[in-house]
């Protein structure tokens, strides 16, 4: 954050010293407000921002610890800040109407962590009247904020503010249908229709999340190229429908959490096209058909699929592109076919989930890598056959190994993996194997110095491990 060098404006200064004294706040945890005093100059204290000129355009007092409401007595509303942020800062009860006096605020940060939802509230005022004269807004974030606001309260409150680019209100308790008021955000898109149809293409918007608002519902449009949205975040909504082929229109998008939602339908091949992608969650949702080639974006980190009606095969060519890959589950679904172990040698994998599909056949050795960032590999539930691969010995991080039930067969060796200092679940019951636990060396308890749960049910044990 820029702080200007310049003294402040020596009424400004006063201001602030006053809503100090006003404000209740923990001195031992606070890291900004505890060393505001007289005798410094208020554009250094931390939480402020100055202008060149001295004047008070931001403050931020996030994670300040303060304790009490928020009233008209315990902020200074005479400075028109451009940047307030007061996100989880610890205040409870009602925002004051005040906050609406700040006409030339651009950026208003109330949000709320979940360990403090719902601890502020728009009841008295109402969001509407907060919002009426906040006409300069362009970031508004209200996650976790106690709104108790219809659809078309809260659509006619933001339909006014024309220069709203990033728009969060997450756990806001809204209720109701969204109402066509907000197609007055998109004047210069010529689109009319109502929500979701609208606000989906406000070309200035970049990140939209109404998460964890369980009303909100309809279907998503067909997207223009005219926008610039980042991030999408629908996730826990009743928002349903088929994902529009149009989505890759969207060429900056990010981040993509339709998590928990009611998606139905086969996932566009359109998706490859999204070269900016690092986060899609599509989980919980009732999306089937083939899985189409995700070869979109170098920068893919996150992947996850899990819980829906995905079927066919998995190619190891819809994954060459994926270098950065760090998670991907597609556990629930009806995958079938041979497993591709390529998928084991991503060079930046951490967490592999593919249980409860119905993968089938050998699953192959797969070529040793000089460094292996797997950690989690969970298989179970499937339907593989033949010896347990001897390449996972070479996964050196690997804590979880989830393989049971399954049809593996073959004698297996428990001292092969005391080598695998980090396992913490080896789950290897119910399939056809024989676990023999005799041990080639001395190697004791501290064979798996960090096992935590050995899963052996079924394995034709001949005694019990002597390490346990």
């Amino acid at each position: 954050m820029y702080v200007a060098t310049s003294h402040c404006l020596i009424h400004e200064q006063y201001l602030l010293l006053n809503m100090k004294h006003n404000l209740v706040f923990n001195p031992v945890k606070s890291e900004k407000l505890v060393h505001w005093n007289q005798s410094g100059d208020c554009c250094q204290w931390n939480g402020v921002t100055c202008s060149e000129l001295g004047r008070v355009i931001g403050l931020d007092l996030s994670e300040e610890f303060i304790t009490e409401g928020l009233d008209n007595s315990s902020l200074t509303f005479h400075l028109r800040y451009l940047y307030l942020n007061l996100s989880n800062a610890g205040f409870e009860g009602q925002i004051p109407i005040e906050i609406a006096l700040l006409t030339k605020q651009a950026t208003l940060d109330l949000s709320t962590s979940f360990n403090l939802l719902h601890s502020l509230k728009l009841e008295k005022p109402n969001i509407g009247m907060l919002m009426q004269n906040l006409t300069e807004i362009t970031e508004l974030y209200l996650d976790g904020v106690m709104a108790s606001a219809t659809g078309k309260e809260w659509s006619h409150a933001l339909s006014s503010m024309q220069k709203l680019q990033i728009l969060s209100e997450s756990s806001c308790n809204l209720s109701g249908t969204i109402d066509s008021s907000l197609s007055k955000l998109l004047s210069n898109c010529a689109l009319t229709d109502v929500f979701p149809k609208g606000i989906f293409q406000m070309q200035k918007l970049k990140i939209l999340d109404v998460s964890y608002n369980q009303d909100p519902h309809g279907s998503l449009p067909n997207f223009t190229q005219e926008g610039y949205l980042q991030t999408l975040s629908l996730s826990n909504t009743n928002i349903s429908g088929q994902l529009p082929s149009t989505i890759s229109d969207l060429k900056h998008l990010a981040i993509v959490d339709l998590y928990g939602c009611q998606f139905n339908g086969t996932l566009p091949v359109s998706l490859s096209k999204l070269s900016q992608l690092f986060h899609m969650d599509l989980s919980f949702n009732n999306f089937s058909g083939p899985l189409p080639s995700l070869n979109m974006s170098n920068n893919l980190k996150y992947l996850s699929l899990f819980q829906n009606a995905l079927t066919g095969p998995i190619t190891s060519t819809q994954w060459e592109k994926l270098l950065n890959l760090i998670s991907i589950n597609f556990g629930d679904n009806s995958f079938s076919g041979k497993f591709p172990s390529t998928l084991f040698t991503l060079p930046s994998l951490q967490e592999l989930i593919l249980s409860h599909n119905g993968f089938d056949g050998v699953l192959d050795e797969f070529p040793k890598v000089s460094f292996s960032n797997l950690q989690s590999v969970d298989l179970s539930n499937d339907k593989l056959q033949g010896p347990i691969p001897k390449s996972f010995l070479h996964l050196k991080n690997l804590g979880y190994l989830l393989l049971s039930p399954n049809q593996f067969n073959g004698t297996i060796w428990l001292d092969m993996f005391h080598r695998m200092q980090y396992l913490q679940t080896l789950g290897l019951s119910h399939n056809n194997l024989t676990v023999d636990i005799t041990s080639s060396g001395d190697h004791g308890l501290s064979a798996f110095p960090n096992m935590t749960n050995l899963l052996l049910a079924d394995c034709n044990l001949r005694k019990f491990p002597s390490f346990l």
